[in-house]
């Protein structure tokens, strides 16, 4: 799809609107599913050097050209950052499923699983993914304008009762 749009990308329009362009075609193909994807440090290395690749694209910059660097303030002006709106993405379908009331989505996201342990590092499940979120990055205080975060799974699932209050932490969170 991305060289599918490639006039649109050599045209001469504005950063802005092929970054509009972008954000409204691409980015959904891109992060399809993305809301009950686990991501793991490998997988999210991969996304955004994906991610990166397709930017660069976008924005006429030579893929593997490194006499053309660019710093990445300047390469994502006008587009979403890709690590943001994974994190958006889940912690506002999570808490609409929390919501959801009798619907069998709720209990099936949050159920644990009872699989025999592997060898290694047990992995990521989707709760421990959305407690994991909701730890803010080190550059903010977790008691900065938020109050304390969710510890466990129910105060989580308490939480997400609230869409206002949920709405407030996601925004703070994707700050």
């Amino acid at each position: 799809m991305v060289k599918k749009l490639r006039g649109v990308w050599r045209s001469s329009l504005s950063i802005k609107n092929k970054a509009m362009i972008f954000n409204t075609y691409i980015l959904p193909l891109l992060l399809h599913g993305s809301e009950t994807w686990t991501v793991g440090v490998r997988f999210k290395t991969k996304i955004a050097g994906a991610y990166t690749r397709v930017v660069r694209f976008v924005r006429g910059y030579r893929v593997f050209d490194y006499a053309s660097r660019v710093r990445n303030e300047v390469l994502f002006n006008g587009f979403k950052r890709i690590e943001v709106e994974l994190l958006k993405r889940r912690l506002r379908f999570a808490g609409h499923v929390a919501r959801s009331g009798d619907t069998p989505a709720a209990p099936l996201l949050f159920a644990k699983t009872n699989r025999a342990k592997r060898q290694g590092a047990p992995r990521l499940t989707y709760p421990k993914q959305l407690l994991k979120d909701m730890t803010p990055r080190p550059s903010r205080s977790p008691l900065q304008g938020e109050g304390v975060q969710p510890q466990t799974y129910a105060e989580l699932f308490l939480v997400m009762q609230d869409r206002d209050l949920w709405n407030q932490k996601v925004e703070f969170l994707a700050k």
